[in-house]
Formats: structure tokens, sequence, C-alpha cells
């Protein structure tokens, strides 16, 4: 910020710690500390964060440093530093915190705060220590920082903060609006595999319509796997992040000569995830072989329209099954007999399609309500 040349009428260059009471935090002894509410609250770092003010866990029957209420609690070390918060209370601060309060009759904490969001890139780069910075309370305090008169102050906090409050609020409704398309997915597929004319349908097992496998990883015959480009594709878990329901990422190539090839796939079969994006099925758009983090479900009756299937694997109707698997298990996984024996509705090929388009269509609506 000091490369700025000038400043608005009546604003300075002030020192940080000439405007603003600024207390560094010191970890009291560990033996003091408890959690059954005896003493002071204590503020290590940020994980008691929280949007606006903290939620401690912790307390010290013999509180060090102290933050009062109103105070910026800033963090001054590692990857966290530059988060804050408000003090909603008086608060023991450890060393990965400071407090800071404005200087009454010479400075606002509210301006301070948002302040202190336009310079923390620039603090940063005062601190010691690349692999765990630290910002120390010298540093800190000889801080230079443009500053008005405590009236400009005053007013640029007010409308800071009423302009503030209406992104949040816009926010809010993005979020409701966002929730209430992805409710909508749901509440399609439920319209569709919920319905009374689905009671109506023959009903399968998987098994009768999928041949149904657990991927494996590839082994190294000569106890290497390479990036030779003249290998195959490797589908390996972490390719569950795409959010098509076609799989185009490809992240490895494995040598021909000395490998073990595990679940080979093909194109337009279908695998699921069976941890990351638990139970999620996808489309395959080329060939390869895949991870044991896949099941693979390839279609083996011609009356089945592949659209329609990836659509019921979609619904609740059948995640449900899935989970019921999962219930208890510390990590996911899914049973692959549990996979072999869920039911869904089958109706006639015909009505399979028609079904498939109608929910094409009115997903389709949705990403677009997402976007």
């Amino acid at each position: 910020m000091d490369e700025l040349n000038e400043l608005p009428q009546g604003w300075k260059w002030v020192k940080l710690g000439d405007v603003c009471h600024i207390e560094m935090g010191q970890s009291p002894n560990g033996d003091s500390y408890n959690k059954n509410k005896s003493g002071l609250p204590l503020l290590n770092g940020p994980a008691e964060f929280g949007k606006l003010n903290p939620t401690p866990v912790q307390w010290t029957t013999e509180p060090t440093k102290l933050a009062e209420k109103g105070d910026i609690l800033f963090c001054v070390r590692g990857s966290t530093t530059g988060r804050k918060n408000i003090a909603d209370r008086c608060y023991c601060i450890g060393r990965g915190i400071a407090s800071i309060r404005g200087v009454i009759n010479k400075s606002d904490t509210t301006f301070l705060y948002l302040l202190l969001d336009q310079i923390t890139e620039e603090l940063l780069l005062k601190t010691s220590g690349s692999t765990f910075p630290n910002l120390s309370g010298e540093n800190l305090k000889n801080f230079e920082i443009p500053f008005p008169e405590l009236p400009e102050q005053q007013r640029l906090a007010t409308l800071l903060t009423a302009k503030l409050a209406l992104i949040e609020q816009a926010k809010e409704k993005i979020t409701a609006q966002l929730q209430a398309a992805q409710a909508l997915t749901a509440a399609y597929l439920r319209e569709v595999f919920e319905s009374e004319e689905a009671k109506g349908w023959e009903w399968v097992k998987l098994e009768d319509i999928c041949e149904i496998a657990r991927g494996g990883s590839p082994r190294p015959i000569d106890g290497y796997l390479t990036n030779d480009i003249d290998g195959i594709n490797w589908i390996k878990i972490s390719d569950a992040t795409a959010s098509n329901k076609y799989i185009y990422k490809i992240k490895e190539k494995i040598r021909k000569e000395g490998i073990k090839y595990s679940r080979m796939v093909e194109i337009d079969d279908f695998i699921l995830s069976n941890s990351m994006s638990f139970g999620k099925p996808y489309i395959m758009k080329t060939t390869g072989c895949i991870h044991d983090g896949w099941l693979l479900l390839r279609v083996k009756n011609i009356n089945l329209d592949k659209e329609y299937l990836y659509y019921i694997l979609s619904s609740n109707l059948v995640i449900t099954q899935f989970k019921s698997s999962a219930a208890g298990a510390i990590v996911q996984n899914l049973n692959i007999d549990i996979v072999k024996n869920v039911a869904i509705p089958l109706p006639p090929p015909d009505k399979q399609t028609q079904l498939a388009n109608y929910l094409s269509e009115k997903l389709a609506t949705v990403e677009q309500l997402k976007a």
C-alpha cells in the first residue's frame, strides 16, 4: 500500500500500533485447560472461529493475555494467518491470535476490521518462515495504513457494513435458490420412479439386467507402472470429481508390457463410485481398466434404455438401497451382493425412452438454474 502516492484529503499514513490496542496472545499453562467451562474460554487459533464469532471448546483457569468483548480476533500464525473473528465476550487468547481494538476518540474498531481485509495480503509478506508463517507483534504494530479522521472512519464503517449486509442477503438468497434447484432433481426423479404408475411396472433385480463386478487396481508384473503413451487408460477413483454423467477425465496411462490388467471397461459401460461420491453412477465414454474404488455394471438386456438406467441409478429409490449396505461402517463401501439385489421398476422399452427424454429435458433446466 505504500506505493500509493496520494491519499484522499484528510487521510494520512499511520502505524497500526499508534491507532489501536494490539495484544499478542500467549498460551496459558496446559495443566489449566479444561472442558467443563471453568475459568475463561480459551482460543488458541481459528479452529473455533465461526462466520463472525468464535465458539470455544476449551477453558483455562490460568488466563494470560485477554481479548475484550468487541475486539478483533486476528490469526497471526500458520496457514490461517489473516483470518478474523469478533470477540462476543472476554477470551483468553493463545499465541496464534492477536486482539485488535480501536483507541477511544481516535479509531473505530469496525473500520479497522474492514480495513484489515484490504491490508492482509501485504501483511502476510511480513510473516517470517515460509513453511510456517508467523506475524510478529512488532511487524503488526509497525505496519503503516492509510487512515482518515474518526468521523470519516465511522461514516465508511456504517456505509460498508450496510453494503456488505446486502451482499450477505444476496448470498443467502442464491444459496436458497441453489438448494431449491438441487431439490428439483430429486423431485423429478421421485415423480417418475416413485409414482403410482411405477408400482405397476415389472420390477427386476440389477443382476437380472446387468453384469456386475468389482474393479481392481492393475498389478505390475515387473514391479513398475509407467505413463507410457502406448498403454491403456486407468480410471482411478479420483476421477469421480467429474460432474457430468459421462466420464471424460483420464489421469494415467499404464504400460502394456509388464502389467497384469485389472477390470476392463468398455464404452457405454456403467461404473459406480464405491467411496468418493458414494454410489454415484457414470457412463463410460472410453475403454480402460478401473480402480478397485469402482463397481462395473455392464448392460446385458438389449431392451434396456441406458439413459433410463442412469436416471434410476441416480434416484433416491436406488441410493437408499445402496446405503443400506454401508450402514454402521466407518468407511462407506458398496456391498456387491446388495447391489446385485437392488430392485428397480422396468417399464416397456418405449416407455423407458419416453421417461429418459422427459428427465433429460427437466434436469437440463435444473442445470441452467444452478448455473
